[in-house]
């Protein structure tokens, strides 16, 4: 029988029979954020409080800033024939015309809330993941990840949409790569939400979309899950978490939201790492 998804897809052509095979973490770069998502359900982040500030950017924008890639080809040395006043002045409408579209950019990006998850065909832990998304570096805080099957995660929708009948215009999918320095890799597509800059591609994501198309601008946005989500989850702590913070961890969630933590698959290679890093302290001192 096959999957009634509840939310729409786009961009999602992975076979119902495949759904096994596939798995989505979520990494969270503190306890604090963990218990946020075990209490609330999943935080739909504003697409303008990216680091990335090329989140659902549409076709038309993404033009007009290829249009403009090579204004450092102005600069005085290399129009050597060229007036230095002109040349300050067309440098100054590039700037100026960039940030209308700026605005323009940032007063879309204020209706879309997404959250994002790594997709991979193994359920093995991405150390590059947890450096980016699973720490939190200004804080000195290490976090955590949550790893559930498509296939679990495919058999929840009818129930996501719902307990959220005021998200049921979520849209999910997987994300599309594309080179915007180069304007023919540069297409249409019907959902801005799901394209980024090639230079991600390695963060291989599925995304959860809302798009609200009405005023006032929404700031915090959660999808509330279901018990048998949570049911479906792993919780798995840091690999850098010392035996004795990751006791204390697990019992307290135990505790206070009957979910089991595990130990990262990379916690002895993490604890040999560091060894390494001491006897190189100790050499050099």
């Amino acid at each position: 029988m096959g999957y009634k998804f509840g939310f729409n897809s786009y961009n999602f052509d992975i076979k119902q029979e495949n759904y096994d095979k596939y798995y989505l973490f979520r990494y969270f770069p503190s306890l604090n954020r963990l218990e946020s998502f075990l209490t609330k359900g999943i935080y739909m982040t504003r697409a303008d409080k990216f680091s990335d500030q090329l989140e659902c950017v549409d076709f038309n924008n993404l033009v007009e800033i290829s249009k403009r890639k090579n204004v450092v080809s102005l600069l005085p040395e290399h129009n050597p024939h060229m007036d230095i006043g002109d040349l300050q002045n067309y440098i100054n409408k590039t700037i100026n015309e960039l940030d209308e579209i700026a605005v323009n950019i940032n007063n879309e990006q204020q209706k879309y809330h997404i959250s994002c998850w790594y997709i991979s065909q193994n359920q093995i832990e991405n150390e590059l993941m947890w450096k980016s998304y699973g720490t939190d570096h200004n804080n000195k805080q290490k976090g955590f990840l949550i790893r559930i099957s498509l296939k679990d995660l495919m058999s929840n929708m009818i129930m996501l949409k719902k307990l959220n009948p005021e998200l049921s215009s979520i849209v999910f999918g997987s994300v599309a790569y594309y080179d915007f320095n180069n304007e023919k890799n540069i297409q249409k597509i019907k959902y801005t939400g799901f394209r980024k800059h090639s230079a991600f591609k390695d963060e291989s994501e599925f995304r959860l979309i809302y798009k609200n198309e009405n005023l006032p601008i929404k700031d915090d946005i959660f999808l509330k899950l279901s018990k048998s989500f949570y049911n479906d989850i792993s919780i798995i702590a840091h690999p850098d978490y010392d035996l004795n913070d990751y006791h204390k961890i697990r019992r307290k969630i135990e505790t206070d939201f009957e979910q089991s933590v595990q130990i990262s698959e990379l916690y002895i290679w993490y604890k040999l790492k560091n060894r390494l890093q001491a006897k190189d302290k100790l050499v050099t001192q």
